[in-house]
């Protein structure tokens, strides 16, 4: 599904509470983002462990809400991806199915 996507995608710098569904996440992404969640654009969210990911996308149906958890270990993101900004746009797929898909941006504790 996501592997064509040409869309923007947002990561958002800071953790937030992994409680939050899609509906709390669509609250986050309007109010505090100021953005437009039924864009089509998509939304990356961690928790505080960096060991969990939750993406948000629209499709003009409804939202797909995806979880991804990895039992050991946290994930590694970019050092280009630490910025003072809260949101930040992410310009190349290769960059997000790099974190998603791939063992290598694991880190071991």
């Amino acid at each position: 599904m996501f592997l064509g996507f040409n869309q923007t995608i947002w990561y958002y710098q800071f953790p937030i509470d992994f409680r939050k569904q899609v509906d709390g996440l669509v609250l986050l992404i309007a109010d505090k983002l100021e953005r437009d969640p039924v864009s089509g654009q998509l939304f990356i969210f961690r928790n505080r462990q960096s060991n969990k990911l939750k993406l948000l996308w629209w499709d003009h149906h409804g939202f797909w809400l995806l979880y991804r958890r990895i039992e050991k270990g946290r994930f590694k993101l970019p050092a280009w991806w630490i910025r003072s900004s809260r949101l930040m746009r992410i310009n190349s797929v290769f960059y997000w199915r790099e974190l998603i898909l791939k063992h290598n941006t694991i880190l071991k504790k």
